[in-house]
């Protein structure tokens, strides 16, 4: 399936790419709202929903940068572009700084 994916063309890789985030983003959303509208929620237990919710969320941008930061080196631009390497340092060092929240 890997190999399917990168004989593919630059174009259609982004394309797909940029599908999976919009749908990890809508179900992300779906699932905090979802959790915070079927609950009658008490203080307490919307103070621990909250916690979840934003585990949730660096979880997402935690995978979405890492599949950016994977993405990234697996193109032939990262050999070629300094900018594309710097770029992809910058991912990562984001990616680190979510997953140590």
């Amino acid at each position: 399936m890997v190999k399917t994916f990168l004989a593919l063309q630059i174009e259609v890789k982004v394309a797909i790419v940029i599908a999976i985030i919009c749908v990890v983003l809508i179900l992300r959303i779906l699932l905090s709202r979802g959790l915070n509208n079927l609950f009658k929620i008490q203080l307490d237990h919307l103070k621990q929903l909250k916690h979840r919710n934003k585990l949730i969320n660096s979880l997402t941008l935690s995978l979405l940068l890492l599949v950016t930061y994977r993405f990234i080196i697996s193109t032939s631009w990262y050999t070629t572009y300094e900018s594309i390497r710097v770029a992809s340092k910058f991912v990562l060092v984001f990616l680190v700084i979510t997953s140590a929240q």
